[in-house]
């Protein structure tokens, strides 16, 4: 999936941070929740071997992804159930697409915190991390 920039957001300053934080990012009260993709098939010129590819719909960061992603302001397209089931279907109108594919979950229905940089060898993304450098997160709305 393409990221297009408006010609606003192309002249403003990247809001790159040398340091990067792992965080475990959930929705409150959900054991999972859906993220909207695109699934593709890539066909190998050469060998003619087809392998599935899938790219991660990214739609504007709500306040609180804002905060974990400040690079590039955008997050992953989090879909409730029901816009899942939709975004699943066949014969979707462009405009139709294009509403679930920006949908932005609420940042007051979302949890997050850091985790240990570590987390992939130690196999422990549950247990909250303290940076003293990394100011709290903030739930406004």
């Amino acid at each position: 999936m393409a990221t297009y920039l408006s010609s606003e957001q192309k002249k403003q300053p990247a809001l790159k941070t040398a340091d990067k934080y792992p965080y475990h990012i959930r929705l409150k009260d959900k054991a999972y929740f859906f993220i909207a993709a695109i699934l593709q098939p890539y066909v190998d010129k050469d060998t003619g071997e087809t392998v599935d590819t899938v790219a991660i719909v990214t739609t504007d960061a709500n306040s609180l992804m804002r905060q974990i992603h400040n690079s590039t302001n955008r997050m992953p397209t989090m879909l409730p159930d029901e816009l899942a089931w939709e975004w699943m279907m066949d014969n979707l109108t462009e405009q139709w697409i294009t509403e679930i594919a920006t949908y932005q979950i609420k940042a007051s229905d979302m949890d997050a915190y850091k985790v240990a940089k570590d987390f992939r060898t130690t196999g422990c993304p549950s247990k909250a991390f303290v940076y003293s450098e990394v100011p709290e997160l903030s739930y406004e709305v």
